[in-house]
């Protein structure tokens, strides 16, 4: 199990930008994996909070670069204040 992951560098500073702070997360998933010696596509569910649900598509074209095995990972996204 990997909970926890956000946007945030290896400094803990949060990445402004939409695209970049998801790219960050997978990044942060895939170091995080790959620590305890696993890969990417070892994920069979992930579960997601957004602030902004119109983010969505963006979310699901980084998804699609990270996670691109077939069939995708369940994923539940959860609209989030």
């Amino acid at each position: 199990y990997v909970s926890g992951q956000i946007g945030r560098d290896a400094n803990m500073k949060l990445v402004a930008e939409r695209e970049a702070q998801i790219v960050q997360a997978f990044e942060n998933l895939k170091a995080v994996l790959e620590a305890a010696g696993g890969t990417l596509a070892d994920i069979v569910d992930v579960t997601t909070f957004h602030t902004d649900m119109r983010d969505l598509p963006l979310f699901m074209e980084v998804r699609d670069r990270y996670l691109n095995t077939h069939p995708l990972p369940a994923w539940t996204a959860v609209g989030a204040h």
